[in-house]
């Protein structure tokens, strides 16, 4: 059964509304100045959690810096290991400055998932790396 969501409270109806009866949103309206890459941006934040999935998947695959800052949002708000890992192999596919950067920061994490997502991320890159801690600081090892 297909379900419809307001992409301003994410509520789901079993039908289209052009307003939302819960939040009120004009969702036609809402749409309509948006562009593909745009929308895949608003669909990071979508309860269906496969849905961002994708969402981040398609931006990596499209490589657009555009997607950057909102992929290191997803990261930082979601428990959603998943999740994350979706979001980080995205912005290793992305590869800019920013991107590669804020993976390298993410090189101490708990989950061994993610560091192995982050050193594919790095080779992909071209920066076969390592990490090594001296003192209280990181360097890239190449």
């Amino acid at each position: 059964m297909v379900r419809f969501f307001c992409p301003g409270c994410w509520e789901d109806f079993p039908a289209d509304f052009e307003i939302c009866p819960n939040c009120g949103m004009d969702t036609r309206a809402f749409w309509t100045d948006k562009d593909y890459m745009d929308r895949l941006v608003v669909a990071l934040d979508h309860p269906v959690k496969s849905t961002a999935g994708r969402a981040a998947w398609i931006l990596g695959k499209l490589g657009s810096a555009k997607a950057v800052t909102p992929l290191i949002s997803l990261i930082k708000k979601t428990k959603d290991i998943y999740l994350i890992r979706s979001a980080v192999r995205a912005l290793g596919e992305i590869g800019t400055e920013e991107a590669i950067q804020f993976l390298f920061s993410l090189s101490d994490c708990r989950a061994q998932t993610i560091r192995d997502e982050i050193q594919l991320a790095m080779e992909l890159n071209g920066l076969g790396i390592g990490v090594q801690t001296t003192s209280d600081e990181k360097e890239i090892v190449m």
